[in-house]
């Protein structure tokens, strides 16, 4: 029978009884505990949000920026204002993955980091292509390119660029795989090129057959230069002095006619290493590549000796059977040369000491290092090791890639320097070559720094990926992520309900 007469609790009595103080103690502690969580969740979401608590842990650091790159920018002064303007919605910057990397998020995080470090310089913008045409109008009318989402806009005081993603990273030529992350130096680039009202120029020579790189041109624009090809017996004087006004460089780059000399039959037509002369004679450099199958180009060959003590043997193909590379005898691999302090190791100091870093010439030609006319001091950078051979079956370590150096002094007793560069391999600037993990890249970008000391982006190392270095980008990384959002929140609810049905019965 049940017992009607069982007394019943007032509301005191109630809110003092063992049941209701320990069943109603883990109540609130299991909800105070959730609304922690879930605040603090939002409170670093939201923080997240304007980049304030972004942390680096990576570990090659791929978001960091090094004091090299804040020491060249602060330098630019007021003409450093950059927006940097994203063709798709943050939102979506997250949601791209390909092969377990998020690459959109990485350029993301690598712009953020930059706006955190330099807040009064550089801004962050978004848009969408699809859904606002009056804002990709009114980008299209300064860039004149057409757009779409996987494009950046780096617009500065000056001059606008338009990146792709793939630009911030270093692509391995046999596959076409990342291997590198290069963000900090791409973003550095394109703020110098968007920074500097008129940016010295790189002139590559056209008219001789020349072939040249898609990413040696590449690689003088991401050092802050402008390309421009240049036909010396077709530009008039006017185009000449035009071209050459902000020129610091001009680059032959495998020549397969001859260059137009003097000719007494026709005195008045143009010699063209006179006004190669001319244009070096403005505290102006040149940079000529040439391999074993170019041909013998008699004023090409007489100008770079008898002025600048450079040479080439034509068809005297150089092979190594113990230092090359991919079983080829003729794909060698250099050693760097020249005295520590002299202008020749200039170009390989970055990297001398490091065994790990090859240089790699392939169909390479014999080059000969003599004296020259003006005086010049000749040396080489990079020679053959001694168990090379030429076609003659002679031994011993060759000049690959010698350089030739005038100094002066201007009308503010400053030295100035012209140089002249002879490499024996056209392969040494080829798309492969510059792409891959070799040391061919640091040696242009060297000498780029050199025959132009202002206004250059500095040498920004490049970060290979590791296997673990991007662990926390993916699918661990979303693991741990629910683990901490959702999981020990609901574990602690299940805790707390169980507390709760536990004392109910005490």
């Amino acid at each position: 029978m049940a017992n009607n007469n069982k007394k019943k609790m007032s509301f005191g009595e109630l809110i003092k009884s063992k049941k209701f103080r320990y069943g109603s103690l883990s109540v609130v502690f299991t909800a105070v505990t959730l609304a922690f969580i879930i605040g603090i969740n939002l409170i670093i979401t939201a923080l997240n949000a304007t980049h304030i608590f972004s942390i680096d842990m990576t570990a090659e650091e791929f978001y960091s920026i090094s004091d090299t790159t804040v020491e060249y920018l602060e330098g630019l002064g007021d003409d450093f204002e950059i927006t940097v303007h994203f063709c798709t919605a943050r939102d979506r910057l997250e949601e791209y993955e390909q092969g377990g990397y998020n690459y959109f998020r990485m350029v993301h995080e690598t712009v953020l980091a930059f706006a955190e470090k330099f807040p009064d310089n550089i801004e962050v913008a978004y848009f969408d292509v699809t859904t606002d045409p009056k804002y990709v109008n009114d980008i299209k009318h300064y860039t004149q390119t057409t757009l779409n989402a996987s494009n950046i806009i780096v617009e500065g005081k000056y001059h606008t660029r338009v990146l792709n993603f793939d630009a911030f990273f270093m692509v391995a030529e046999s596959d076409g795989s990342l291997y590198a992350y290069n963000g900090e130096s791409k973003m550095v680039s394109a703020i110098t090129q968007c920074s500097i009202k008129e940016p010295y120029s790189v002139l590559f020579t056209q008219g001789h057959g020349e072939t040249v790189s898609k990413n040696l041109v590449s690689l003088f624009q991401d050092a802050g230069f402008a390309t421009q090809t240049i036909d010396l017996t077709v530009a008039t004087d006017e185009e000449l002095e035009e071209a050459f006004k902000n020129a610091r460089i001009m680059v032959i780059c495998d020549p397969q006619k001859d260059l137009a000399g003097y000719d007494k039959n026709n005195p008045n037509a143009d010699d063209e290493t006179d006004i190669i002369n001319k244009f070096l004679g403005g505290n102006r450099s040149l940079m000529v590549f040439v391999d074993a199958s170019t041909p013998d180009l008699p004023n090409l060959r007489e100008y770079l000796s008898e002025v600048w003590g450079l040479d080439y043997e034509p068809n005297n193909i150089l092979s190594d059977q113990t230092h090359s590379l991919m079983l080829n005898k003729n794909n060698i691999l250099a050693q760097p040369a020249g005295e520590t302090g002299t202008i020749a190791a200039q170009l390989h100091i970055s990297f001398a000491d490091d065994t790990d870093i090859k240089t790699v010439f392939d169909d390479t030609v014999k080059l000969v290092n003599g004296k020259a006319a003006n005086g010049a001091s000749v040396g080489s950078s990079f020679t053959s090791f001694n168990t090379a051979t030429d076609k003659n079956g002679v031994s011993g370590a060759f000049p690959i890639f010698s350089i030739s150096t005038v100094m002066d002094y201007d009308d503010t007793n400053a030295a100035k320097y012209q140089y002249v560069t002879l490499c024996g391999s056209t392969e040494f600037v080829s798309d492969a070559s510059l792409s891959a993990q070799y040391g061919n890249r640091e040696v242009i970008e060297a000498a780029a720094r050199m025959m132009s000391t202002e206004r250059v982006s500095p040498d920004i190392d490049y970060k290979v990926f590791a296997d673990t270095a991007l662990s926390l980008e993916t699918g661990e990384a979303k693991t741990l992520s629910v683990i901490v959002i959702a999981v020990a929140p609901l574990i602690i609810l299940v805790l707390g309900v169980g507390v709760y049905i536990k004392r109910r019965h005490l």
